[in-house]
């Protein structure tokens, strides 16, 4: 080998009964250009310790294949002085049992200048300490730039781990099926956390802790079974130029990035996005008056439809730089060619409008439709919203009588037209009040003045046990006598739990065809009387008003 003084690259097997047989001996020392050194099958694992290279001390760049395992002992540094990138696949160290010992590893490399670092496929298995924590501990004021870890088992959750050092500027920890992520960037340019198990976690949080300023520039998200983002993801990341979520299952755009004034590419391909909401439209737009702005859309099933009619138009002006597919789907399916896009906006525009008024009419119909339906309940049930109206408003609402036991103010409130005053202010008052010794509520005597009449007439038949109506064929024709009676009816169903409260006392002869239908229930039931035409009877009718308005 000795004679090979030009050679600069060597890749070599190595096999030997112990690892005290693996050192490169004397006749190395005049391999002066030697840099790079690449181990492919390794038996036994090379252990460095401070002899191993003593005599290749120039080595920059040393490589472990997937079956060679390695491991730096103590002092192993010293024949690394001049070491720039490390790669390792495999490590001789069983860290469910002996996890302490790797702590001599990056230890050792904190001495070296070290500044590319590879762990593939070289971590398997569960241990109390991760091993990116030992790194970002021991190598915290080391020349390390780029740390490479992938295809490992590093845990489900990288959450809260040790700052990097402030030399890292590449880290990349994709492919090691990580749940849970957050590190404190610090000067870290390049991210990559490709084909994990993130999505879950950036639904919520996000990867940079505690959100604090940073020189991200290069994010890569892509393959984490993503369907939403939190909108706070890449805040307080302002260098940020280049953000890969490709082949993920986003459907929309719930992240912001308004405020990345240095971005130039957004990867959006290979998600489930159909369209783009008018809010993302307009953040893209801004984002492209400042600067070359590129977004890439490609691989997902766009639609070309009336729904999507308003993304299709923004297409064809943006300034924005979208990378598409060549074809969309309409709505029946059919698969399109997307270009030129302008004939597909004409051919949408025709059939929507077509949608839209057929939409606008069946909308009128359904607001026609509705109305009447509410108006109809409401002329259904008008006595009764008039009801608990005026009852709210004379402030009785709470008090509902659940028997005839209780107490009232009056024994009867009289209703009747103005042309029977003389009956019932000469009559009545007398034959009932004076001589019966009834309560009765007459309106020109008992209304309280100032108030409402509606009030006063609601208040009167709420306070009166029984409610006395003169009938006549003016009764019919008078608008208060006829609230009077509704009043009395909706009281009667609603306050007193169903009991009859109102008495007809008929003064004219009346055929049934000429009364109300409501009234016409109360005489089936027989709740009325008429005015007789003789001494004798008049006896016997004061004597049946006056045991109707007391029982």
């Amino acid at each position: 080998m000795s004679d090979l003084k030009t050679l600069e690259t060597l890749e070599i097997d190595v096999h030997g009964q112990s690892a005290k047989h693996i050192i490169f001996g004397n006749g190395y020392k005049y391999l002066k250009h030697l840099i790079s050194l690449n181990f492919g099958r390794c038996s036994p694992p090379v252990l460095i310790d401070n002899k191993t290279f003593q005599f290749v001390p120039r080595l920059i760049d040393i490589s472990f294949d997937n079956q060679c395992d390695m491991f730096i002992k103590s002092g192993g540094h010293k024949s690394l002085q001049n070491i720039r990138q490390l790669y390792v696949h495999r490590l001789s160290i069983d860290f469910e049992k002996k996890i302490l010992e790797f702590s001599s590893f990056p230890f050792e490399l904190n001495l070296t200048p070290i500044e590319t670092l590879s762990f593939q496929n070289a971590f398997s298995g569960s241990f109390d300490y991760n091993p990116l924590n030992l790194i970002n501990l021991y190598l915290r004021d080391s020349s390390l730039k780029n740390l490479r870890m992938t295809e490992n088992r590093l845990g489900e959750s990288l959450y809260q781990i040790f700052a990097p050092p402030q030399s890292l500027q590449v880290l990349n920890l994709s492919s090691n099926k990580l749940e849970e992520f957050a590190l404190e960037l610090m000067n870290i340019r390049n991210l990559s956390l490709q084909n994990n198990f993130l999505g879950r976690f950036l639904s919520t949080h996000s990867y940079n802790m505690p959100m604090s300023r940073n020189r991200l520039e290069f994010i890569d998200l892509s393959m984490n079974g993503i369907d939403n983002l939190t909108f706070i993801l890449f805040r307080g990341q302002p260098n940020l130029k280049y953000i890969n979520l490709n082949n993920n299952k986003l459907q929309k755009v719930t992240f912001v990035v308004s405020r990345l004034k240095s971005l130039r590419y957004l990867d959006l391909s290979g998600n489930n996005f159909e369209t783009l909401d008018e809010k993302t439209m307009a953040m893209f737009e801004g984002l492209s008056k400042k600067t070359f702005f590129t977004v890439n859309l490609r691989n997902n099933a766009l639609q070309c439809t009336c729904i999507t009619l308003t993304f299709l138009k923004w297409i064809s002006r943006t300034k924005v730089d979208l990378l598409l597919n060549d074809k969309c789907s309409l709505k029946n399916g059919t698969i399109v060619s997307i270009n030129p896009i302008d004939s597909i906006i004409k051919r949408l525009q025709k059939e929507c409008s077509t949608y839209t008024y057929l939409a606008i009419a069946l909308s009128i119909v359904l607001v026609f439709i509705l109305a009447f339906f509410i108006l109809a309940l409401v002329y259904k049930y008008r006595w009764k919203l008039r009801y608990m109206f005026y009852l709210a408003k004379s402030k009785h609402y709470s008090y509902k009588a659940s028997t005839d036991d209780g107490e009232y103010t009056y024994d009867a409130f009289i209703s009747y037209c103005d042309d029977d005053r003389a009956f019932v202010l000469k009559d009545c008052i007398a034959n009932l009040e004076n001589e019966g010794n009834a309560t009765l509520c007459v309106h020109q005597r008992d209304f309280l003045p100032g108030q409402d009449i509606t009030v006063n007439i609601t208040n009167a038949i709420h306070e009166s046990r029984k409610t006395v109506c003169i009938i006549t064929r003016k009764f019919f024709e008078s608008h208060y006598c006829m609230f009077e009676f509704n009043m009395a009816r909706m009281e009667n169903i609603h306050s007193r739990d169903g009991r009859n409260i109102i008495f007809l006392v008929f003064l004219e002869q009346i055929q049934p065809k000429e009364m109300p239908l409501m009234m016409l229930e109360l005489v089936e039931k027989q709740s009325y009387i008429e005015y007789p035409n003789d001494e004798e009877g008049n006896i016997v009718f004061w004597d049946k008003i006056k045991e109707a308005i007391c029982s």
